[in-house]
């Protein structure tokens, strides 16, 4: 990642509503106080205490409370338009009631996001809307976006990656073209699979941020299977040698045929003039021995357990990968489970920040070994 990141990110989250999701969705612990009696007295709590760990704990509380009591959206409506009511608790009760998913809400938290003067209010409207996520949500920030100056651009397109609404996909070009690969790592994770066809159409882009970063999250983040024929003729015609090593190292981590893999590698060797990308390939081809080493050490270490699974698996997608094991998840998980593992990845990168991406490839090494061991030990 750039030496700039952390600043860039810092920035982002100080003109946006990141705090306010961070403390929604991650470093939760168990709630040891006593059973507050209705939603209102857990938001007075929340309001209340000036601890971050004790707000921490009591958001847990409330959105527990608000997903076992969805129906409660009309009794916080009625807060919500409450005359004179003060902003801190205003912004409380739209950022709570998105927790319902009620999309009987839409039009009204639309309505306060237009007609508010309150910046932490329009933000916690469109943090509730993006929860909501229903058809009317998707199109009011999409039109957002399409209305915003390049400044503002990234915090809707962020929003609407998480809701991944595929008609912001030709939005992201501008993303591509950065030189800030973290955006990219943020939009089309979020996007997940939803983003491979549209990714795959930049690989052969005239631009080389755009060709890079597009292989970049095809590659080694989503681990695209669709993308190796595509990356694979791309290699022969690309004219920047970063970008063809960026290749190689891409085809290392989605071509799940080690065999293919091989094959590769060895034309490049024989066709390839540029010195450091040869011993790219010839490193690949010496390494090959050693990765079918891997996989049967994976597979040693495979505790099929499905109920392990889901229970790390709940613990990890809700607080965004803080709580859980990984490492467990992975040995009772198989290829199976791939579909909830590239939700899992997802939902991390709700944490907004970098320290996230470490957890993001843990997960991406199970996905990875899981089809290994599938394609690779098949009778």
């Amino acid at each position: 990642m750039e030496t700039n990141m952390k600043k860039e990110l810092k920035k982002i989250t100080s003109t946006f509503i990141y705090l306010i999701l961070f403390l929604q969705l991650c470093f939760f612990s168990p709630l040891n106080a006593a059973e507050d009696k209705n939603i209102f007295s857990i938001i007075g709590a929340y309001i209340a205490t000036e601890s971050l760990e004790e707000k921490n704990q009591i958001a847990e509380k409330m959105i527990d409370y608000i997903e076992a009591n969805k129906n409660i959206s009309s009794e916080l409506l009625k807060k919500i338009n409450e005359p004179n009511l003060p902003e801190g608790k205003k912004a409380c009760y739209i950022w709570a009631i998105g927790f319902t998913q009620d999309t009987k809400v839409t039009d009204k938290l639309i309505e306060t996001h237009k007609s508010s003067s309150s910046e932490l209010i329009k933000d916690n409207a469109l943090r509730s809307l993006s929860m909501i996520n229903d058809k009317k949500s998707c199109e009011y920030i999409f039109t957002l976006e399409k209305q915003s100056d390049q400044a503002n651009k990234y915090n809707y397109l962020n929003l609407l990656a998480e809701m991944q609404y595929e008609r912001a996909l030709p939005e992201t070009y501008s993303v591509l073209q950065s030189s800030q690969s973290w955006q990219s790592f943020f939009i089309f994770g979020k996007m997940g699979d939803v983003s491979i066809p549209y990714l795959i159409e930049q690989i052969n882009d005239a631009n080389t941020n755009v060709r890079g970063n597009a292989m970049y999250m095809l590659g080694i983040r989503l681990l695209a299977t669709q993308a190796v024929k595509p990356m694979q003729k791309r290699y022969w015609i690309e004219t920047d040698n970063d970008i063809k090593n960026l290749i190689l190292s891409s085809l290392e981590r989605i071509t799940t045929k080690l065999d293919e893999m091989e094959e590769f590698s060895k034309l490049v060797v024989e066709k390839e003039k540029d010195a450091n990308l040869k011993k790219f390939a010839r490193e690949t081809i010496d390494g090959m021995a050693k990765n079918r080493q891997s996989v049967d050490e994976f597979i040693s270490k495979k505790k099929y357990d499905p109920n392990g699974f889901d229970k790390e698996y709940a613990a990890l997608y809700k607080s965004c990968g803080h709580e859980g094991d990984i490492k467990k998840l992975g040995e009772y998980s198989t290829i199976n489970d791939e579909d909830k593992l590239k939700k899992l990845k997802e939902r991390i990168l709700q944490r907004n920040s970098d320290e996230c991406f470490y957890d993001y490839d843990e997960v991406n090494m199970i996905i990875m070994m899981n089809r290994l061991i599938a394609e690779n030990t098949k009778k």
